[in-house]
């Protein structure tokens, strides 16, 4: 049986959450103040939550394995800091699925033809001679 310990502490507001069935990623603002909640000013500007794992789920303070009903799998995004205020993105998971990873292919292609990109050497296909009438 998996223990844990959750410090039970106010600092940070998170906005609401809503999800679909047409897998469009959810998203839950974390709102704060640095140092309150176990969240201080250095890690969040040193980048130590960013794309982090994060796992909301719904319990009882008090009986918090228990209780524990699993809400949504998802990751740290997108830190603001201003003053002692935080706000973090925390996105689902499916929002990996918007993201473009890679290079992304047209039917009209972004390299000109015989560059060095293309991967034609103009000189070997080259052909001369004289045209006559």
């Amino acid at each position: 049986m998996r223990r844990a310990t959750y410090l039970s502490a106010s600092g940070y507001d998170p906005t609401g959450y809503s999800a679909t069935a047409a897998l469009n990623p959810s998203l839950i603002d974390l709102e704060g103040i640095s140092g309150l909640a176990g969240i201080g000013y250095n890690e969040i500007a040193s980048g130590v939550f960013d794309n982090a794992r994060a796992y909301l789920f719904a319990t009882t303070w008090n009986a918090p394995v228990e209780d524990e009903e699993p809400i949504v799998a998802s990751f740290l995004g997108k830190t603001t800091l201003k003053d002692a205020r935080y706000s973090i993105e925390e996105m689902s998971l499916e929002d990996a699925l918007n993201q473009s990873v890679g290079l992304t292919y047209t039917a009209s292609c972004q390299r000109t033809f015989g560059d060095t990109g293309c991967g034609i050497s103009l000189p070997a296909i080259a052909v001369t001679g004289t045209l006559t009438r």
